[in-house]
């Protein structure tokens, strides 16, 4: 048994060392530089104001320009060069459709010039040398399956000092996502290292995610089988072993506990949702708060005419949602400044939905069982918060609706746009600890005191790293690239652990 050990660390170490090593070294990138991402306040900084006029076609007219028969899971308001638009998402999940407002016409594929002026637009600024760079599919920055109902997609290169590029929708005329050099470059030595993330292999997503199970599965039993076999050395190692031999044992005895529950969790990564569940509520759930399926022929009110309540706020997006039947267009002038308005007849302004109305919703979100519990939020938790670089901050207030059923599940529901965020049953709170906890050590007594936090994490991806790289320097001995007879003694000759037998005769 303890050959065979010795056997799989060795030859786990000497093809998955350098993956393992890469792992540790790209954690500290990602510790401060997200995957590039449009965050709410870049979106909002670079939309032009939605148009106050000129809303002459209905929602439920524009779904029927495009021959839609179900209504649409998802519908949103916009504007395309300073013309009104509705953005439609099928029910059947597939890409979404926009239609012009102003004369029912579906938007034409995006031209990449049209592309290029969007981007000119949305940057604020001129841009002489902005230039269309391509329209494509996927790239090393777009592969998310997330961009999937938008694509293709246009790439436009601004031509400023900082090496800025968009992503323009080819369906929708949107702005999705921007890059410039520097994050670009750091995502190379962080998420893209870190994720195993080339384009050729993440684009293919099942592959992607099977490739990546087994290695991580693989490299978690290399500090594993490095534990068993090094515990019981690391008390001797000091006057036994020398050079990478003395420090490997040693620096793994310290860290190797860590390292084996970083990959582990690193492995649950890509979350296996039959055990821990995936944390979406299901469209059942959504409807049961909403009333029903999104009812457009409701929103009777024309976008323009809702708009003239709020004059005064230069709105940038809108959605259209629907709560207890009751439809709303859900308006958004900045991150954090949203208010709706009755879009189906006069009524009053609001900000959030009446929390009574929303704890009466809430009560059928699973049928047969009991609400036992509807608690505002006004500070993050250990179950809601956000911490990633880079990530949008979840909306405070928000309410969480706890039920009896055999998972005791818990939702979070955002007042001010009256839609479910979350669901987490048993399983999924489980995730948060085994993932989140395990492996960015977002404890919430170690994560709200920073530079602590910072400091624990960095000492111990310290000490995977050294572990990895004496390992990798054994590694190297071991290959053929170091003949036997040049291959440094890494025993003390007449050690009790040496191969030399202490009496030669």
């Amino acid at each position: 048994m303890k050959r065979l050990l010795f056997l799989t660390h060795r030859w786990l170490g000497l093809t998955l060392g350098v993956l393992v090593t890469l792992w540790f070294a790209s954690a500290f990138v990602m510790m401060y530089v997200g995957f590039p991402s449009l965050t709410a306040v870049e979106r909002c900084a670079g939309l032009a104001a939605l148009p106050s006029s000129s809303w002459r076609v209905s929602a439920a007219q524009a779904s029927a320009a495009v021959g839609s028969s179900q209504p649409p899971s998802s519908a949103r308001l916009g504007e395309v060069l300073g013309r009104p638009v509705y953005h439609l998402r099928p029910a059947d999940g597939g890409p979404w459709v926009t239609v012009r407002a102003d004369d029912g016409q579906p938007l034409p594929t995006v031209a990449p010039e049209t592309a290029v002026a969007i981007a000119r637009r949305f940057a604020a600024g001129t841009y002489a040398t902005a230039r269309h760079d391509g329209l494509r599919d996927h790239d090393q920055w777009t592969v998310s399956s997330s961009l999937d109902p938008f694509r293709p997609l246009h790439r436009v290169a601004l031509g400023d000092a900082d090496g800025t590029e968009f992503y323009v929708s080819a369906r929708t005329g949107e702005v999705l996502r921007d890059t410039r050099h520097r994050e670009r470059m750091l995502n190379y030595a962080g998420a893209v290292t870190h994720w195993v993330y080339p384009t050729w292999l993440r684009r293919h997503n099942v592959t992607w995610r099977v490739t990546l199970r087994i290695l991580a599965g693989a490299a978690m039993m290399l500090p594993l089988t490095g534990l068993v076999l090094g515990l019981r050395r690391a008390r001797v190692a000091w006057r036994t072993f020398r050079g990478a031999r003395r420090w490997h044992v040693l620096t793994g005895a310290a860290f190797g506990v860590f390292a084996v529950t970083w990959l582990f969790s690193g492995f649950l990564s890509l979350r296996f949702t039959g055990i821990f569940d995936d944390g979406e509520p299901t469209r059942a759930q959504t409807e049961a708060l909403a009333g029903g399926a999104l009812d457009l022929a409701a929103f009777t009110r024309a976008p323009g005419d809702a708009f003239a309540a709020i004059a005064d706020l230069r709105l940038k997006e809108g959605r259209l949602v629907q709560v207890a039947g009751q439809p709303f267009y859900l308006v958004r002038a900045a991150p954090d400044q949203t208010r709706l308005l009755p879009a189906g007849g006069s009524g009053p302004v609001l900000d959030t939905f009446a929390p009574g109305l929303l704890r009466e919703r809430a009560a059928a979100l699973l049928p047969g069982h009991r609400l036992v519990a509807f608690e505002e939020l006004t500070a993050y938790d250990a179950h809601y918060y956000s911490r990633r670089p880079g990530e949008d901050p979840r909306p405070l207030p928000a309410w969480r609706i706890r039920f009896d059923d055999a998972d005791a599940t818990w939702f979070h529901l955002d007042p001010r746009t009256g839609q479910l965020t979350e669901r987490l049953t048993r399983g999924a709170r489980a995730y948060r600890w085994l993932f989140n906890g395990l492996h960015s050590f977002d404890w919430p007594w170690l994560a709200a005191r920073r530079p602590l936090w910072d400091i624990v994490v960095i000492t111990l991806l310290l000490g995977g790293l050294a572990t990895t790289l004496f390992g990798l320097r054994l590694s190297w001995r071991r290959t053929s690239l170091v003949g036997p007879t040049d291959r440094p003694p890494d025993r003390v000759v007449g050690s009790s652990d040496s191969p030399v037998p202490q009496h030669q005769p």
